[in-house]
């Protein structure tokens, strides 16, 4: 829970962060405002968990060096992490996925340079992501021809086709549910086909 969180988070920040401030009048109160501070920042509490977990690289070593801006500078810094993190893990798939696409037609240099391209173009991790999944729609046949302009185009492209198909089935639900429903108005018909296709809905492209 929340309370559990805010509780490790304390009790850490207390006795072992700020452990040289604990001479210093009113740290309890400090401490306890920082971290009601961090809390009401978090609206999902796997973040808030994960930012208590890395709290001690976040924050400064004294209480003297919190001002007011440290709390959203050190979520900024958590976030910015996790993305590092995940663009390092991703950046491992797509160089697997980019070996076993071309396994012998393609040398290390070559895997180098071409990941390289590929950063210049696609910088989401959304996008990462997709190029991962995707990978045998949107890596060119022949390795000679990849690059990260081309591989991008083609990202965009199929982007665009998974779009359009959903869009037709939304619509195809939504006439359906006009027939079972002719009482309905078709408007109000087609916001509860989206509705219900969104509940269904594993990822923004499918």
């Amino acid at each position: 829970t929340r309370k559990t969180i805010e509780l490790t988070m304390y009790d850490f920040l207390l006795r072992e962060h700020f452990v040289y401030d604990a001479d210093k009048p009113h740290i309890r109160s400090s401490v306890r405002k920082l971290v009601t501070k961090i809390s009401s920042s978090f609206d999902n509490l796997d973040d808030l968990k994960q930012y208590g977990r890395k709290v001690g690289k976040l924050l400064p070593g004294k209480m003297d060096d919190v001002v007011d801006n440290t709390v959203q500078k050190s979520i900024n810094d958590f976030y910015q992490m996790r993305r590092d993190t995940d663009r390092q893990r991703l950046a491992a798939d797509v160089d697997i996925k980019l070996r076993g696409m071309y396994y012998d037609r393609i040398e290390r240099t070559e895997v180098t340079a071409l990941l390289d391209s590929i950063y210049k173009h696609v910088e989401s991790l959304e996008d990462i992501q997709f190029l991962v999944k995707y990978a045998p729609q949107v890596l060119p046949a022949e390795p000679n021809k990849a690059n990260g302009s081309i591989i991008w185009k083609n990202i965009l492209t199929l982007q665009e086709e998974l779009t359009q198909q959903r869009e037709t089935a939304v619509q195809g639900l939504a006439n359906a549910m006009t027939q079972l429903y002719p009482e309905q108005l078709t408007e109000d018909v087609k916001k509860k086909a989206i509705e219900i296709a969104s509940s269904f809905q594993l990822e923004r492209f499918a």
